[in-house]
């Protein structure tokens, strides 16, 4: 496996490419990428999180808290399919 991250930080990562989960994003490679690296703006009701997560091909969103994450919310618990797949 190869990966991007040098030196390691300390802290949790999401394991993602070819040879984890079904490779959802279809790389052609594996990585580490560490949570909380990508920050978005979201509405914090129910009706936002389910529009940002029906527009956004991604697993979930995790909230975080004076830098812990508090809950993670994921595409399923709102019905929605993962991985996306293609419409053929």
């Amino acid at each position: 496996m190869q990966c991007n991250l040098s030196p390691w930080v300390d802290g949790t990562y999401e394991a993602i490419g070819k040879h984890f989960n079904g490779n959802p994003y279809n790389y052609n490679y594996d990585d580490l990428i560490p949570h909380g690296r990508n920050i978005v703006e979201v509405e914090r009701t129910f009706d936002g999180i389910k529009k940002y997560l029906s527009e956004h091909e991604i697993e979930g969103l995790v909230f975080w808290k004076d830098g812990s994450p508090q809950c993670k919310i994921k595409r399923s618990d709102f019905g929605f399919e993962w991985p996306v797949k293609e419409n053929l």
